[in-house]
């Protein structure tokens, strides 16, 4: 479907919106998003005395990005744990101050909690005072954000980085995970795109090893074109465990020769 003019100016004036400080502030406040904030978005646009009918329009852009803000945190809480996924339901539902919050769960999940309630400071306060109106209608902000921030657990943050796709941030992150910390992984239940990405940096990582390269990128690039160019070998390789795929694996020696690395 094509662009029209009134598409793009329905999209810029709802941008603008989220100019507006007390915007962002509602969106990390606001409880009831079937009425509440429907009501304090229709009111907001309102101001800026369009036509009715480009009003209506602009107001429900407006409404779905912040939704779909608050979705992107959902999501991202259930990649860590349906434990962490509860903590941020918690969150949204209460308007009860956080200390209080803490001390009615049991010691157990403490430690899940103080996670949780890291995330969900990171994420709305660069919401409110950082990101620029155009980032926030683009849910992939969230994630690069996440990934680089040193103080998020680090294996939380290469899920994420996995779910993705970001290739670049999930090198960067396997390279900061400590050796011990990738073997436990290896043994976790993960999801499918961690899984994928741990055996596709494990053949990586043995074929730099054999080819005393540091190109940890550039390895991995010649394996996607391996891929590419059969499409069986691929096949394989996906039905591979993570534990299966190991310098004794027949397809990991296979795509190691194919890449040149002996």
């Amino acid at each position: 479907m094509n662009t029209t003019f009134e598409d793009i100016a329905v999209s810029n004036v709802a941008v603008l919106v989220y100019n507006d400080p007390e915007v962002r502030q509602k969106l990390v406040e606001s409880a009831d998003w079937n009425k509440e904030w429907k009501i304090f978005i229709d009111d907001k646009v309102s101001n800026f005395n369009l036509p009715v009918v480009l009003q209506k329009k602009v107001a429900t852009m407006a409404r779905i990005v912040g939704l779909k803000l608050k979705n992107e945190v959902v999501g991202i809480s259930e990649i860590y744990s349906k434990r962490l996924s509860s903590c941020f339901r918690f969150l949204y539902r209460t308007t009860i101050k956080f200390r209080v919050a803490a001390n009615s769960l049991q010691h157990s999940r403490l430690e899940s909690f103080h996670q949780c309630r890291y995330l969900y400071f990171v994420i709305f306060k660069k919401l409110v005072t950082e990101w620029l109106p155009t980032e926030l209608f683009v849910g992939r902000k969230i994630v690069e954000v996440l990934s680089r921030d040193q103080q998020i657990d680090v294996t939380f943050r290469f899920s994420l980085a996995c779910a993705l796709g970001l290739e670049n941030s999930i090198i960067l992150i396997w390279q900061q995970i400590p050796q011990e910390i990738k073997k436990r992984l290896i043994r976790n239940d993960l999801r499918a795109e961690a899984k994928y990405w741990i055996k596709l940096l494990c053949v990586a990582g043995d074929s730099i090893y054999f080819n005393r390269s540091s190109d940890l990128k550039a390895i991995i690039c010649l394996i996607f074109q391996c891929f590419k160019e059969d499409p069986f070998l691929e096949r394989d390789f996906e039905r591979l465990s993570v534990v299966e795929c190991n310098r004794f694996s027949k397809v990991f020696q296979y795509i190691r020769r194919s890449i040149g690395c002996f």
